[in-house]
C-alpha cells in the first residue's frame, strides 16, 4: 500500500530531475520507500527522504500537504565512491 496517493512536484524540481538525471519512478520509490527519512534541516518544514542504490544515494526533499499528499521541492544524486 502507497504511502501517499499523491504527488505533485515543485517546477524547480524538474530543473533539478533533469540536471541530476533523476526520474519521476527513482522519486517515488525514494519517498514511498525510503531507506532513512528526517526533517530537513536545511529546508525547514520539509522531509527528507532517502533511498541507497549499489550506485548512489537519492535524496529527495518533500513538503506534506494533506493526507497521503506530498510536494516533491528538489531532488540530489550522490554518487559511492
Amino acid at each position: 500500500m502507497a504511502r501517499y496517493d499523491h504527488i505533485d512536484y515543485h517546477p524547480h524540481t524538474f530543473k533539478r530531475m533533469r540536471g541530476r538525471k533523476v526520474s519521476r519512478r527513482q522519486i517515488e520509490r525514494c519517498v514511498q520507500s525510503p531507506h532513512r527519512e528526517k526533517p530537513s534541516e536545511t529546508h525547514l518544514g520539509n522531509v527528507q527522504a532517502e533511498f541507497d542504490t549499489d550506485m548512489s544515494t537519492l535524496i529527495v526533499w518533500y513538503k506534506p500537504l494533506a493526507d497521503k499528499h506530498i510536494m516533491v521541492m528538489s531532488v540530489l544524486r550522490i554518487g559511492k565512491k
